[in-house]
C-alpha cells in the first residue's frame, strides 16, 4: 500500500503539469491552439517517460507548384538538412548537417557520389538576364565543402568547391577543378578544366597534377563511405535503426544456434 502511495505521489505532479500545459494552450479554443496543445502534451509525456525528444525539422519539403525532391534509398540526407522543391539526387549523393538545397525557383541536380557539406547553401534564381541556364547542376564526384554557397551555376564532374567559396549565377566550373577555400567566382565566369583557382575574384593559381586529379575522386569516395555509415544510423522515419539492431542480433543468435546444431 505504501508503494502505491509513493507511485501516486510521483504521478500526481506529472498529471498536474500535463493539465497545465493543455489548459494553457486551449484557452482560445482555436484550431491552432488545440493542435499546439496536443503536440506539447505529447512532448511532455515523452519527457516524463524519459524518452529522447527529437526535433520536428522537415528535411524534405514539397512546395506548391514544384516537384517533390527525389533521392534514392542509398543517398544520405542529414536530419538537419533541407531539400525544398525540384531537387534531384543521384545514387550515393549526400547532403550534410545544416545544408540547404533550394529548388523552389529552378531545378537542382546533385550527381553520383557528390556531396553538399555542412551548412553549405545551394540556391537558384528564376532566370539569368544573359540567357544562361538558371538551374544548378553538380556533376558526378563533386565535393562542395562546408559553408560554400552556389547560386544557379554548373559544376562539372570531378571538382572540389572549397570551404566558404561562392559560385555566382551563370558561372561554369569545368571538370577536374579545385577552388580554394574562400574563392569567389563572379556571375557568368568560366573556370577552365584541370586547374586550381582561388581568391576574390577568382584567379588562376596552377594546373592540377595527376595526383591532385586522382585525389578529387578519392575525396568523393571517402565522403560517400562516411555518408553510408551515417545513413544506417538515420534510417528514414522514426527509429527503425532499433529494429535493424534487433534483426542483426537475431541473425547472430540464429547463426550461433545453427553452428551448435551442426
Amino acid at each position: 500500500m505504501a508503494g502505491g502511495g509513493a507511485a501516486k505521489a510521483r504521478i500526481d505532479p506529472i498529471a498536474k503539469k500535463l493539465w497545465q500545459i493543455t489548459k494553457a494552450n486551449v484557452k482560445s479554443g482555436s484550431k491552432d491552439a488545440v493542435g499546439k496543445a496536443l503536440k506539447e502534451t505529447g512532448l511532455a509525456l515523452k519527457y516524463f517517460a524519459g524518452e529522447e525528444i527529437y526535433a520536428t525539422h522537415r528535411p524534405i519539403m514539397l512546395l506548391y507548384g514544384t516537384h517533390k525532391p527525389y533521392f534514392p534509398h542509398d543517398s544520405f540526407i542529414a536530419p538537419s538538412a533541407t531539400l525544398a522543391g525540384n531537387v534531384t539526387c543521384w545514387d550515393t549523393a549526400s547532403v550534410w548537417y545544416g545544408a540547404v538545397v533550394r529548388g523552389d525557383r529552378n531545378s537542382v541536380k546533385i550527381g553520383f557520389k557528390s556531396s553538399v557539406g555542412d551548412r553549405a547553401v545551394i540556391n537558384t534564381v528564376p532566370e539569368i538576364p544573359s540567357g544562361l541556364p538558371a538551374r544548378c547542376d553538380l556533376g558526378h564526384y563533386v565535393t562542395v565543402r562546408s559553408g560554400a554557397v552556389l547560386i544557379s551555376c554548373t559544376v562539372e564532374n570531378y571538382s572540389i568547391i572549397g570551404e566558404g567559396a561562392v559560385v555566382m549565377d551563370g558561372a561554369l566550373v569545368e571538370s577536374h577543378t579545385i577552388l580554394e577555400p574562400g574563392t569567389v567566382v563572379p556571375a557568368g565566369a568560366r573556370i577552365p578544366s584541370g586547374q586550381k583557382w582561388g581568391g576574390n575574384p577568382a584567379t588562376y593559381i596552377a594546373d592540377l597534377s595527376d595526383e591532385e586529379k586522382a585525389g578529387i575522386e578519392e575525396t568523393a569516395n571517402e565522403i560517400a563511405h562516411s555518408a553510408a555509415e551515417h545513413l544506417v544510423e538515420y534510417l528514414p522515419y522514426g527509429n527503425p535503426y532499433k529494429n535493424l539492431e534487433e534483426v542483426q542480433e537475431d541473425a547472430t543468435k540464429l547463426a550461433g544456434s545453427s553452428t551448435t546444431t551442426a
